[in-house]
């Protein structure tokens, strides 16, 4: 999965984190987490500062 994604780095992907939605910048892809960056989370008011991390696997990862 890790070895697909890293065409996608440097799009913006939407992926689940705790039962929400996060999208923002796929910054870089390991074989254990994703790295996004610019990140807005559904339900949230504020963008959150800063990288947040996935840990993979992930459900899915839709690319926009």
């Amino acid at each position: 999965m890790w070895r697909t994604l890293r065409a996608w780095e440097g799009r913006t992907v939407v992926v689940p984190v705790d039962g929400e939605a996060a999208r923002g910048e796929l910054q870089a892809v390991t074989r254990h987490a994703l790295v996004l960056a610019h990140v807005a989370v559904a339900g949230r008011e504020a963008p959150l500062d800063g990288v947040l991390v996935v840990p993979l696997p992930v459900s899915y990862v839709q690319v926009v």
